[in-house]
């Protein structure tokens, strides 16, 4: 616990741009907003977020989930990201601002080779411009 406090203090004292955090239900739960980044299709979207920490952080990833709904190849139906920070490449010395760095770029630049087989997904890599399109309708009807 305490090392989940004290990357909430530091995110508290050294803000990330177009990200706000708070404490959920407990310390092991944290929700936010994350506005979606410029020039992406997410551009200007409030996507609601959820970190649910693992009892074992930080030798466990924590999950981090959208509760706005996203069109991406590396978010699930139930809003769930795929990242190699939040698994693979986990490492216990990884600070919350670098995983929470780490989804803004998956939003700039989506990784449909690491990511859920999906619409998205496939779209994606059939149609580059088909897939941006879709994100941007997503995020005009869900995320503003």
């Amino acid at each position: 616990m305490d090392r989940i406090l004290q990357e909430f203090n530091k995110l508290m004292e050294n803000p990330i741009k177009g990200i706000e955090i708070n404490l959920g239900q407990d310390m092991l739960h944290w929700n936010g907003l994350l506005i979606g980044p410029p020039e992406t299709p997410f551009e200007g979207g409030n996507f609601r977020f959820d970190i649910i920490f693992p009892s074992n952080f930080p030798v466990s990833p924590p999950e981090f989930f959208f509760r706005t709904r996203i069109y991406h190849p590396n978010v699930n139906s139930e809003g769930k990201v795929c990242s190699e920070i939040l698994s693979v490449a986990w490492r216990p010395g990884i600070s919350m601002r670098a995983v929470l760095c780490a989804i803004c770029h998956l939003l700039a630049e989506p990784c449909p080779e690491q990511g859920y087989v999906n619409d998205a997904c496939n779209t994606m890599r059939a149609n580059v411009s088909a897939y941006e399109r879709e994100a941007k309708r997503y995020t005009a009807d869900f995320a503003k």
